[in-house]
């Protein structure tokens, strides 16, 4: 027991404070934390537009270009630290796998990376058909005007910085008739 009961008070008022403190600490670290599965939660990916260019078939050195424009965005409403890494695409055009062609991209861009509430950005999956056999596919699509896409996205992140934590998510689009022809 404490003899003067003014450093009681003091040693009392100390530990309140170190309490509030430390409650403030744990409830902004709580935030953060499931700020960040909040952020991933919440994320929403859509398929803006596809785009098929330099279509020729009669100039057989000329191989077609596509794109896909990916919108990712979420609602979240706290802050976290979730950062995206890695966009990939497997493609299928009206029932043939574009195998030849490879769409995948690193996202390096620390503004894009970093996910955030308000989170919405616009990324391109595009290529150059380099297959005969691809470029056979585009060409029969285009011939018939039938564009019918089936679009397998993955998408990486991590979260905490901390590189074991990689997670992939794999999502489904199909799409018809909504093909910009260029």
């Amino acid at each position: 027991m404490i003899s003067s009961q003014r450093s009681q008070n003091v040693i009392v008022s100390l530990v309140i404070i170190v309490a509030l403190v430390s409650s403030v600490f744990i409830v902004n670290n709580e935030q953060y934390y499931s700020g960040s599965y909040e952020l991933v939660g919440k994320m929403q990916v859509s398929l803006v537009k596809t785009v098929v260019s330099d279509i020729d078939p009669t100039n057989e050195s000329l191989y077609p270009s596509i794109s896909f424009t990916l919108n990712f965005r979420t609602d979240a409403s706290t802050e976290g630290n979730v950062r995206l890494l890695f966009i990939g695409a497997i493609v299928w055009l009206n029932d043939d796998s574009l195998t030849y062609t490879d769409f995948r991209r690193g996202v390096t861009a620390n503004a894009d990376q970093l996910l955030h509430p308000g989170y919405d950005v616009n990324f391109t999956l595009a290529r150059t058909i380099n297959s005969d056999t691809d470029r056979t596919s585009i060409l029969q699509a285009d011939s018939t005007d039938t564009w019918n896409w089936y679009i397998r996205v993955s998408y990486d992140f991590i979260t905490f910085d901390e590189p074991g934590s990689r997670t992939s998510r794999v999502l489904y689009f199909n799409s018809t008739g909504s093909t910009t022809i260029l």
